[in-house]
């Protein structure tokens, strides 16, 4: 049975929207199953002392803005940092969600239009003929769903998501809660991912691997083709990687296949790629075959 993640957010959430494309794209590779709670956020921060933005100190506020642009900047985005129509009501929205998913549609084509059309079109998802439109563009039956959004069972759900966060600890948006585990904000999907219990990839990982690493794996984190540290960490092959400290990240090896080293490539200091795979490049340096998973860190093969 796949694990749940239970995915509490906001619509009017810019952390929710920067992470969300990252976090679907994450539980999809890894057959996890989500269970979305949009909550009512004034309502969390109320109960579990947080302060809506307008009440917090300058310097927090001054502070959020620079992350949202390392944000931006980081996930390659490209959003308003003050988009016209927020903050906006974002109760019908939320429960507009709710409505969705109950009705056994996957919202996650929603999401991602609403949550651009907020921070990158900036339109206003506060809007009843506005949030109708952007559901229409997602394919989803737009009249029944706001129909459905306005009644007293969705009420009722959106009533319980509150509760249910409140009760599981998760006091801001996004918060994932894995087996009763709480990762607040879409800053720690890659703790999420990495975390040694949760997310193991399929048993058979490490199956495709061409010959040349079948025998062992030597994992080293590194940046720029240089050892982050002398203690490297071996995981014999069928070994399930959720045990392993670096994680789910160590699982996305199964997609090298049969891309080794091209007899004759050289080994210089620079970085010369192999080849394209679905989370980063295969690419050769000094130190040996080199999954690279983001500009800055890489799992080394050897």
């Amino acid at each position: 049975m796949a694990r749940r993640i239970d995915y509490y957010f906001s619509m009017a959430s810019p952390w929710a929207y920067i992470g969300h494309a990252t976090f679907m794209d994450m539980v999809r590779r890894h057959d996890v199953a989500v269970s979305y709670k949009p909550v009512a956020l004034g309502n969390v921060f109320a109960e579990t002392g947080g302060l809506p933005l307008a009440k917090r100190h300058p310097v927090r506020q001054r502070y959020r803005l620079f992350e949202l642009q390392r944000w931006r900047e980081k996930r390659r985005l490209k959003f308003a940092i003050h988009p016209k129509f927020w903050p906006f009501d974002v109760n019908l929205a939320d429960r507009f969600v709710v409505a969705t998913v109950a009705a056994s549609h996957d919202p996650d084509r929603f999401l991602r239009r609403a949550f651009s059309a907020t921070w990158e079109e900036e339109r206003n998802l506060g809007d009843e003929a506005t949030l109708a439109a952007i559901a229409e563009e997602a394919g989803l039956p737009a009249a029944e769903l706001m129909e459905a959004a306005k009644s007293d069972a969705t009420h009722g759900i959106y009533e319980q998501n509150f509760l249910d966060a409140v009760g599981a600890d998760a006091f801001g948006s996004p918060c994932y809660v894995l087996e009763g585990e709480v990762f607040w904000g879409q800053d720690r999907l890659d703790l999420l991912v990495r975390e040694r219990r949760q997310l193991d990839p399929p048993a058979d990982g490490f199956a495709h691997l061409g010959p040349q690493l079948r025998q062992r794996l030597v994992v080293r984190r590194i940046r720029a083709g240089r050892e982050h540290g002398d203690q490297p960490e071996a995981v014999e092959l069928g070994r399930q990687v959720g045990e392993h400290p670096v994680g789910g990240v160590v699982g996305e090896v199964g997609v090298v296949e049969q891309q080794e080293r091209p007899a004759g490539r050289g080994r210089g200091d620079g970085h010369e790629q192999v080849g394209r795979l679905d989370d980063g490049e295969l690419v050769e340096t000094r130190l040996g075959l080199v999954l690279l998973v983001d500009r800055e860190e890489a799992i080394e093969l050897r």
